[in-house]
């Protein structure tokens, strides 16, 4: 008789750079639970975990597929891929009842989260749809009344997983918004590293980010005061999630699921504050924006890597394998995906990522601004990158860019005119690696309502 598979709780912190947390050095405590769960004798801190890519949508679409956004090919609205290349159906299909937890609207297209048994659209629930009551609402928000969903989220799972889930393993699949901008940290956390005005910079930062047009247009600008104000509110929010997880952790020992469990906890991007005159999580694949936070409780007290800290650079695609590995399930689709485990045994020094700027909110943009803006040529981009250790070969069009990593220069310093051989050399395997075909195919789905009001609250579309 084949022993009981293991739970499955995949944690992803939205927008959260590896480099704001203490586990990573951070200087702030923005994570002191996160930070206990890491020194676990049964959990892996991933130092080198990398995103796919920049920004939600196709980087959940790597985390649920296996796939590097190159290979799904999902990357704005319009687009899908089949729901039984996900985790979610790999995993009802052996048993598990399957449940997500969502407080983005993004997640609820494109068939990413089509598979679950139970979907629980977070930020449509209780939503107020009148004019009204939707800006009573975002006053709400904005003077720190409400979380981005993270208190409900963890509501909604404990009744599920107390009323619904019994005897089958369960795969609980949460994903947060803190510290998603728009930054509004519940009172008191609020005030919790923020040393000037929190009202101004609440302010500041809803005008900014919900034009955002305007900001890339060069019609509004931040000063480095107010970018400060960004980054305490940013850190003010991980400060709050932080203590959200712990009541997570808390619900699941009570139930008494924590110990038996897979618990996966990654940022799905990063975000930047002003680096290369950006702002957000978009135009870049800097590594603000790919270097995120990736630890791995294994269940039962075991340590598939019998170490507490690898150095191997792994990818968010690698998560897919991992699970189904532990699980002990067979994907029902046959691609070469690569295992968090077997990138740590190989020691493996290479990851690559992909970027092409969603259509959807260029068209946002320009509906903002209030003079005539070429987004195309300034925005309108795709990027593709290969990481070789400290080495970065970026591919923009014809463009092909080298950066040192190790240096204190980084991605500032272009090294290809010096070093044309590694350049090359990079460039072919980066070549190799983008001759993938997609899985994606184009669909006429447009949002529903509840999708469409949060993605334009947030100034996605």
């Amino acid at each position: 008789m084949s022993s009981p598979r293991s739970n499955v709780i995949l944690l992803s912190l939205d927008s959260l750079r590896a480099d704001h947390l203490p586990t990573y050095g951070y200087s702030r405590a923005t994570a002191p639970v996160l930070a206990e769960f890491g020194n676990r004798s049964d959990v892996t801190i991933f130092e080198n975990a990398f995103a796919t890519t920049a920004w939600t949508l196709p980087s959940h679409t790597s985390l649920f597929t296996g796939l590097p956004m190159i290979r799904h090919g999902l990357y704005d609205k319009g687009f899908r891929v089949d729901p039984e290349h996900t985790l979610a159906d790999n995993l009802s299909r052996v048993g598990y009842d399957t449940a997500a937890f969502l407080t983005n609207g993004w997640l609820t297209n494109g068939g990413v989260t089509d598979a679950f048994d139970d979907t629980f659209e977070v930020f449509n629930m209780d939503t107020p749809s009148g004019f009204v009551e939707r800006n009573l609402n975002r006053l709400e928000m904005l003077f720190s009344m409400q979380d981005s969903g993270a208190e409900q989220s963890l509501q909604c799972f404990g009744d599920w997983v107390t009323t619904d889930h019994r005897d089958a393993p369960f795969f609980a699949f949460f994903h947060l918004m803190e510290p998603h901008y728009l930054y509004n940290p519940m009172r008191p956390y609020h005030k919790q590293y923020v040393d000037q005005s929190v009202m101004r910079s609440l302010i500041k930062q809803r005008e900014i980010y919900t034009k955002r047009g305007k900001y890339f247009a060069g019609e509004t600008s931040i000063s480095s005061k107010q970018m400060r104000g960004f980054v305490d509110l940013y850190d003010s929010e991980i400060r709050y999630l932080d203590d959200k997880l712990s009541e997570l952790f808390d619900e699941l020992r009570r139930v008494g699921e924590f110990e038996n469990s897979l618990i996966v906890i990654v940022g799905d991007h990063g975000e930047l504050f002003g680096e290369y005159d950006l702002i957000g999580h978009h135009f870049s694949l800097s590594d603000e924006l790919l270097h995120v936070p990736l630890l791995v409780k294994w269940p039962d007290g075991t340590n598939s890597l019998d170490t507490s800290r690898s150095e191997a650079f792994v990818s968010l695609s690698n998560v897919f394998k991992t699970i189904t590995d532990t699980t002990d399930v067979e994907p029902s689709s046959d691609f070469n995906r690569i295992s968090l485990e077997e990138q740590h045994a190989n020691d493996n020094r290479r990851i690559f990522a992909h970027y092409r700027t969603p259509e959807s909110m260029l068209e946002s943009f320009r509906e903002q601004v209030d003079r005539p803006f070429s987004y195309h040529d300034m925005y309108d981009t795709e990027l593709s990158v290969v990481r070789d250790g400290s080495e970065k070969l970026v591919l923009s069009g014809d463009e092909v860019r080298l950066y040192d990593l190790a240096t204190e220069e980084g991605e500032t310093k272009d090294r290809s005119d010096n070093r044309v051989e590694r350049t090359a050399e990079l460039r072919v395997v980066l070549d190799e690696h983008l001759s993938k075909d997609s899985l994606a195919t184009q669909s006429t789905e447009e949002f529903d309502e509840g999708v469409q009001e949060q993605l334009e609250d947030l100034g996605y579309i």
